[in-house]
């Protein structure tokens, strides 16, 4: 996966301009609009980045989506809880194991 030099300030808000701006192109050229529910929710940057990290990727270790995203696994563990406790989450592929915390099921740990 390509990972963005975003380690300047400048770098970021470019990075964030051309973002906004083919997100800008796309929902014009399919006549897209944003549904009005959509800018009520109370969703943070950092819960849509895992949903979208989620959605593209399947799957995923809980350090692999920290490691993506460039935050501490307490962090990723804590945003997945909070998606979870607004129920934002897909229950498929979750489970608790008896410590009650929270993991993302691999293929990998599925088949073990």
């Amino acid at each position: 996966m390509l990972k963005p030099n975003i380690n300047q300030q400048n770098d970021s808000k470019t990075i964030v301009k051309q973002i906004l701006k083919a997100s800008e192109n796309i929902f014009q050229v399919m006549g897209i609009t944003i549904p009005p529910e959509w800018l009520m929710t109370d969703m943070t940057v950092a819960q849509l980045r895992v949903l979208l990290l989620l959605h593209t990727e399947g799957p995923s270790r809980m350090s692999s989506i920290a490691g993506t995203l460039g935050i501490a696994v307490s962090t990723a563990t804590g945003i997945i809880d909070n998606l979870v406790k607004k129920n934002w989450f897909p229950q498929r592929g979750r489970r608790r194991p008896p410590g009650g915390h929270l993991r993302i099921i691999t293929k990998r740990a599925r088949s073990n």
